[in-house]
């Protein structure tokens, strides 16, 4: 029976607490200690796998706490710290300060959060609006105009830079704000929560110039800027004089045109995915004329069918999977992971 969200966030939950322990060196019951010679490589192998379980715990936590919905995206899991922490400081802070904290664990003991009080670099903090605050960033559209209500104007968005970052709820309601690397995040506007678009928007004044998918905290795709698109067209937005461009590695340009031609496009692979779909039953069938036929170098159908316009990856990289994270973990840790993860993964020597 699969494992619901609470069951896989607390079997990830113990897992990761036993990797704390093994890269703390810990001991626990039955663990044995590995021969000295292979001390450094257990300790990158180790961190190497703590990198990978971090994503895993990220995304299982978001989908816990915050509930799953068509078109979800979390929070990257290299931002998690930042969610977590009690209170939101940016994780250019919380790295660094983490290095110097397990450095002296028997000075600093071992509750990190309450040492970070007593640092001067862990008084900075992301603003994580609360539902309540969020309706003086919430904007609809006119054409290709940002509309801001009365409550957005008394908060100053309208004197916002010419770029400003912005996020769509679970309800195609877009909020915008602007960033400040350390105070103001696109994790800021949702409190860190999934969201179904998130990027930047280049603006002069009221007028749009470009809707794009730049975001770091949750590293949107293909899907998401689809998803603004239609929000964006929900909130009063004319699709044909939206500019839309989307990123992918390195911030190179995939894809630009204007949001109408977007969804056009997306409409048109999704009818030739569709049809290749019905057709491929039909190519298969045992008759004599489709045994002559399949000396063809091309079928019909498949000659028929429009090539889709997007990849189906998205441009956001693949998040780490529970298999690859367990085989780079060591024995003794592992044997916390989840067991379907466990199966899946097997064990090294």
């Amino acid at each position: 029976m699969p494992m619901s969200a609470a069951e896989k966030l607390e079997a990830w939950t113990r897992f990761a607490t036993k990797m704390v322990q093994v890269t703390e060196g810990g001991s626990f019951p039955g663990a044995r200690p590995l021969a000295g010679s292979h001390t450094l490589a257990h300790t990158l192998r180790v961190r190497k796998a703590w990198a990978q379980i971090v994503t895993k715990y990220a995304q299982a936590l978001a989908q816990a706490a915050e509930g799953s919905f068509p078109g979800a995206r979390p929070l990257a899991g290299s931002y998690w710290q930042e969610r977590r922490d009690p209170h939101h400081r940016p994780t250019t802070v919380l790295n660094p300060l983490w290095v110097d904290f397990v450095k002296d664990r028997e000075t600093n003991g071992r509750d990190f959060y309450a040492w970070l009080q007593n640092q001067p670099e862990g008084q900075k903090k992301v603003v994580y609006l609360k539902p309540h605050e969020r309706g003086g960033y919430q904007i609809t559209f006119a054409g290709n105009r940002i509309v801001f209500s009365e409550e957005a104007k008394s908060a100053g968005i309208e004197e916002y830079d010419a770029e400003i970052i912005y996020v769509v709820d679970h309800s195609d309601v877009v909020y915008c704000g602007e960033k400040s690397v350390g105070l103001f995040h696109h994790s800021s506007m949702l409190s860190g929560a999934p969201v179904k678009g998130a990027g930047t928007m280049k603006r002069i004044g009221c007028l749009i110039m470009e809707v794009n998918n730049h975001s770091g905290h949750y590293q949107p795709g293909h899907k998401e800027l689809v998803n603004t698109a239609r929000a964006m067209e929900k909130c009063g937005a004319d699709l044909a004089l939206i500019n839309m461009v989307r990123y992918g590695a390195k911030n190179l340009i995939e894809w630009k045109g204007t949001a109408r031609q977007l969804l056009e496009e997306e409409a048109r692979s999704a009818q030739s995915s569709s049809s290749s779909s019905a057709a491929s039953p039909a190519a298969a069938a045992p008759t004599s004329a489709a045994s002559s036929a399949s000396a063809a170098p091309t079928s019909a159908a498949s000659a028929a069918s429009p090539t889709p316009t997007f990849a189906a990856s998205s441009a956001s990289p693949a998040p780490t999977s529970a298999a690859s994270s367990a085989s780079l973990a060591p024995t003794s840790a592992a044997s916390a992971m989840p067991a379907s993860a466990r199966g899946a993964a097997g064990q090294k020597g």
